[in-house]
């Protein structure tokens, strides 16, 4: 489960949402499987599939309403 980040959010400056649910992300109208490791308000996201398999992705969730991902601040839709 993804936990705190389970749910649609959308980074500034972009119009595509990335949606978060167990088992699986999907971004830009591309899904994908995924596997969520959660510690505290921590989520590292890897992708079992797609050309980024293997690849980790690390969230904060700062509030029910914001997350920072590499820089970016999300908010959830």
């Amino acid at each position: 489960s993804p936990g705190p980040l389970e749910g649609s959010w959308r980074s500034s400056g972009s119009v595509a949402p990335v949606t978060f649910s167990p088992g699986q992300v999907e971004a830009m109208g591309v899904m994908e499987a995924a596997e969520y490791s959660v510690v505290g308000n921590e989520v590292t996201m890897t992708l079992m599939t797609g050309p980024d398999k293997g690849s980790t992705r690390q969230y904060v969730v700062k509030s029910p309403e914001m997350m920072l991902s590499k820089g970016q601040t999300y908010r959830r839709m």
